[in-house]
């Protein structure tokens, strides 16, 4: 059977530095089509410079991109790391001037376009030209807040994917409970619900299986952490031990204590580097499955509604569990950081202490980011969930 399908064209405009998130959002969008374009009636289309523009003059380049791309659009992606873009003349840069428009765009007529903005953490330098742009971004950045303009923050690509994936599955889902757009159609095929029941049973048995392997790590982790802070907690006792009286044999034993524990937190590290690996691989496997279950759900109609209420339920216990992880990160980075007190520290305690806090940090990020994934997922859920019920009302 052959229905009518909605075009929705994403925008995208960034500098030149994010080559990878512009690669990453046509991976998406194909991805996207992939599971609900062809089949749901709605299909995506990236537009950007090197696809829809061509060589012509202007006043400048900038004005030939304008004037070329239009404001034939309907989602606005915008995306900065390290560079605010090249100056145009009339506004900072290039990506800032495609913002303004498509910000006048909004004002008139909010309805008909969505603006999503991504902001990539910028890695850390002492180069003036870097800094330079790091603070022009950061100005930038606090000027759209100051407009409303509600943005991302992400710290890896990888991040940028699956966060935009969650942010295209929730715009599409407005969009279809609004209907307010008037796109061109294409004609589509449509899949046997039969086989969207199929393809959505495999990606929650990726999940599961995946998050499995995400609790058992959890639980190796745990272990991990529980043993460290025994190891510190025995050694403080021990420099307690240590008599208060300035000696040779007291001062050997103060530093063979700090040593021990100093080789304590470096077990400690490479241990948390030998299992963060399987715990991110596992995260973002199953995350990717939710995030492509979530958008089958979408079109399975009322018939949908139970496993929609299995996958919520099931993000919720997940979302649970990685939150438990906070509290033992908490704890022991207070307990490590606390080893800078201890008077006359050695060389050899410091460099444990600052790696321990390191990949410590590492993990507590990996956590943030999984919890916030999650939670987006399940607020694209209760989404779905929402408008069926309002659909049967």
């Amino acid at each position: 059977m052959l229905r009518n399908a909605t075009i929705l064209k994403v925008f995208l405009s960034s500098p030149s530095d994010v080559v990878e998130e512009r690669e990453l959002l046509n991976q998406v969008i194909q991805d996207i089509n992939g599971l609900w374009g062809d089949e749901f009636g709605i299909v995506l289309q990236l537009v950007m410079w090197e696809t829809h523009t061509y060589p012509d003059v202007g006043t400048d380049p900038q004005s030939v991109i304008n004037r070329q791309i239009g404001d034939d659009y309907d989602v606005f992606v915008g995306i900065m790391w390290t560079r605010l873009g090249t100056p145009t003349g009339r506004a900072l840069s290039g990506t800032v001037e495609e913002f303004e428009r498509a910000y006048r765009r909004y004002l008139e007529t909010s309805a008909q376009i969505s603006i999503m903005f991504y902001f990539r953490e910028p890695p850390t330098s002492s180069d003036p030209e870097d800094l330079e742009q790091y603070a022009r971004i950061e100005e930038f950045r606090r000027s759209i807040s100051e407009r409303g303009v509600f943005y991302r923050a992400y710290s890896m690509a990888e991040d940028f994917r699956r966060f935009v994936s969650l942010d295209l599955i929730r715009q599409v889902q407005s969009w279809r409970s609004s209907g307010v757009l008037d796109i061109e159609p294409v004609t589509q095929g449509v899949a046997r619900p039969e086989e969207l029941v199929e393809r959505f049973v495999e990606f929650m048995e990726v999940a599961q299986q995946n998050f499995r392997e995400v609790t058992t790590t959890d639980g190796r982790l745990l272990a991990i952490f529980d043993q460290l802070s025994t190891n510190l907690h025995d050694r403080t006792q021990e420099l307690y031990g240590v008599p208060q009286v300035d000696s040779p044999i007291n001062e050997e034993s103060f530093r063979r204590i700090l040593n021990h524990a100093a080789a304590d937190l470096n077990h400690f590290a490479i241990q948390l580097l030998r299992e963060l690996p399987a715990y991110n691989g596992a995260f973002g496997e199953g995350i990717d499955a939710v995030i492509r279950a979530s958008t089958l759900l979408q079109h399975f109609g009322d018939t949908g509604l139970e496993s929609a209420n299995d996958l919520l339920t099931f993000s919720r216990e997940l979302r649970e569990s990685v939150q438990s992880n906070s509290g033992p990160i908490a704890s022991l980075e207070a307990q490590i950081d606390g080893l800078s007190r201890i008077p006359n520290i050695t060389p050899a305690l410091v460099q444990a202490r600052e790696n321990g806090l390191e990949i410590i940090d590492d993990f507590a990020q990996a956590v943030h980011v999984a919890v916030e994934l999650i939670s987006e997922s399940i607020t694209v859920l209760e989404e779905v969930i929402s408008s069926h019920q309002d659909h049967q009302g």
